[in-house]
């Protein structure tokens, strides 16, 4: 399942998180934002599902990013 053709950059997700520490509250901001994208619709989603999909699923994504981040700088220590 995908929310459009082809990939899709989220800028405004890029400009908030950009510079700033990681964690839960921006992650959930970031998310929110990330609901804000042009989601089509077809026989099997709604384009309004995949908006709130794609929300949850940019702040799991950054969690995952900052958690394999840690994971693998703890080796360095």
């Amino acid at each position: 399942m995908s929310v459009a053709a082809g990939p899709v950059r989220l800028y405004d997700v890029e400009q908030l998180i950009k510079g700033q520490s990681p964690g839960h509250e921006l992650f959930k901001e970031a998310g929110e934002l990330a609901k804000n994208i042009e989601a089509m619709s077809d026989i099997n989603f709604s384009g309004v599902y995949r908006k709130r999909l794609s929300g949850g699923l940019t702040e799991r994504a950054l969690h995952g990013a900052v958690a394999q981040f840690r994971r693998e700088h703890e080796e360095d220590e």
